[in-house]
């Protein structure tokens, strides 16, 4: 499972080794990320 940090004015996503896969630097990548989510949960119902 990935896992999912805000730290400072970025989100960093980790993979299941603890390591920084990605960072999320501007409001356009956290919202990506947002909608992202958001689609997971509809398909998940």
């Amino acid at each position: 499972m990935l896992g999912m940090e805000f730290k400072e004015r970025t989100i960093h996503v980790y993979n299941t080794e603890g390591n920084v896969m990605e960072l999320l630097l501007t409001k356009e990548q956290v919202q990506e990320a947002i909608d992202f989510l958001e689609g997971c949960k509809k398909e998940m119902k």
